[in-house]
């Protein structure tokens, strides 16, 4: 389970140094979740739920107060006739800096003074899904979301491949449009003649095309073998 929650603002914790972030990826890993952090000019990418802590509502306000803050110059030092205007440099740096701060502001409104999280994406790391591809339903695994200027998206684990899709292209499996005779995800056996009561032949349904009156499907094994294009006559619920 994740201990920290898509556009939750953290404070990231790595040698010594403590910066205000906001979670904007997470991916699931053999070391458990990790997360992509975005702070004032960077992205930390990969991060341990260890080396991160639920930022406080005074938290994001001292950031956010640092980032609108203007650097001020004592101006007995630098006379104002020497004063330079702004490199190209300067000005990305400030876009930047202005680009996060109205993330900062966004975030006040989910900060938390406790251990809570927040969490917009409606299908959190490792559930299972309905993925709509084409004329598809595909089961699959959330393995990691990631916030992005056009929406959420998702990577997903389908039948040991990879795949991106946006949240509209998800479902739950058990709300799918179609009701055909063998649901996504449900426990079939593969008919074969003299072994119709054999374990060996059950399998998941991993896919299924076309609407419900004639509906085709895949099924999974538990060895990972793929059985294409079978037909409802060729299943039996198990």
């Amino acid at each position: 389970m994740a201990a920290f929650g898509l556009d939750q603002p953290v404070v990231v914790v790595r040698e010594a140094q403590a910066a205000v972030g906001i979670v904007a990826g997470m991916l699931q890993s053999p070391l458990g979740v990790l997360y992509d952090v975005e702070v004032s000019q960077s992205i930390h990418k990969g991060l341990l739920d260890e080396e991160l802590l639920p930022a406080t509502s005074a938290d994001v306000q001292r950031e956010l107060e640092a980032l609108l803050s203007p650097v001020a110059t004592p101006r007995t030092m630098v006379p104002i006739a020497s004063v330079l205007p702004p490199t190209r440099e300067d000005e990305r740096l400030q876009y930047v800096r202005s680009r996060f701060a109205l993330r900062l502001q966004e975030a006040l409104t989910t900060a938390t003074d406790g251990d809570g999280t927040c969490e917009e994406a409606r299908f959190g790391m490792g559930s299972q899904v309905a993925w709509h591809d084409g004329d598809a339903w595909r089961l699959a695994r959330v393995l990691g979301i990631r916030a992005l200027a056009a929406g959420l998206r998702y990577e997903l684990d389908v039948c040991g491949a990879c795949a991106v899709a946006s949240e509209k292209e998800l479902s739950r499996v058990d709300e799918l449009p179609v009701a055909p005779i063998h649901g996504l995800g449900s426990y079939v056996r593969f008919l074969v003649p003299g072994h119709e009561l054999d374990a060996d032949y059950e399998a998941t349904v991993c896919a299924v095309f076309g609407d419900a009156a004639d509906a085709t499907y895949d099924i999974v094994f538990n060895d990972g073998d793929v059985f294409e294009g079978l037909s409802a006559d060729e299943l039996l619920p198990v």
